[in-house]
């Protein structure tokens, strides 16, 4: 079971041991194969982000973590659950997770409706898979305590309010529904996912749900110089796993232009996951 927290590089290091990880990585290629080769909105979806999300450098991570805990969540469930991914654009990944733990129905919430035209295309290729709705995350249409459980993976932080979004999430759940959260996090302070603001989205959970007792306390402030996490200068210089990044020069001069010039190529960065449930009321 991988830790919650800032993932440490002795860790990370050990991820392709996992078997989970290799079974993650053989449904992500195949998805791959049949969708984005089958669908033209799936591809064009891919053009503007990555074909294969699993190969970047934080998500490889985030996917086994995620899966784990919500397989551990959902093993003694013997009913339907219904589960939010929240912020779902089009990935594998809740396709995996549908076919991986049985009584499960997903609902992917996005803001963007060709996410959607993806993910329905996909589900008529495949002939199964989530449903999709058109939702701000800070603002859901759905009703109080209707969800079992949610998961969103690296994108509460680029919302406008993302203390917001925590709040409606704890809204939609269930008393004892478990959130499962992951998120980047910046070391230069003009990004909107700088270590302090990011600081206050986890106090923010922290205080509004219980928390998992393997996240420890995080020092943000310290990040930038801690030597023992991951990430992204290591990642290139060490384990060379996918970036977000296709173009990174025009990303570094674009970033420069608007004030946030830096000495390295890519912009410095580590994640960071954790795992909670809504309090009983």
């Amino acid at each position: 079971m991988l830790s919650s927290g800032v993932p440490t590089r002795e860790e990370y290091l050990r991820l392709e041991s996992d078997p989970l990880y290799g079974e993650l990585l053989k449904f992500s290629r195949e998805f791959e194969r049949q969708c984005q080769t089958g669908s033209k909105s799936a591809n064009s979806y891919s053009i503007k982000w990555v074909k294969d999300p699993f190969l970047q450098w934080s998500r490889r991570w985030e996917y086994l973590y995620t899966a784990q805990r919500l397989m551990e969540w959902a093993a003694d469930k013997q009913v339907p659950t219904k589960v939010i991914d929240a912020g779902s654009g089009f990935t594998f990944f809740p396709f995996y997770l549908l076919q991986a733990i049985s009584e499960l129905e997903i609902y992917c919430f996005d803001a963007d409706p060709t996410a959607g035209e993806a993910l329905q295309d996909s589900v008529e290729l495949l002939e199964a898979g989530p449903e999709f709705y058109l939702e701000d995350l800070e603002n859901l249409s759905q009703d109080d305590e209707t969800y079992d459980a949610v998961y969103s993976v690296s994108v509460i932080e680029h919302t406008k309010n993302p203390q917001k979004v925590v709040d409606e999430i704890n809204r939609v759940l269930k008393p004892g529904g478990v959130f499962i959260c992951t998120f980047d996090i910046s070391f230069e302070s003009r990004s909107p996912m700088y270590t302090r603001r990011v600081e206050k989205l986890v106090d923010h959970i922290v205080s509004t749900f219980d928390v998992s007792s393997d996240l420890e306390p995080i020092s943000f402030g310290s990040l930038p110089e801690n030597p023992d996490i991951v990430t992204t200068q290591w990642n290139t210089e060490t384990v060379r796993a996918g970036l977000p990044w296709r173009q990174p020069l025009l990303v570094w001069a674009y970033d420069a232009l608007r004030g946030r010039f830096r000495r390295t190529l890519y912009r410095p960065m580590t994640f960071c996951c954790l795992t909670a449930t809504r309090k009983q009321d």
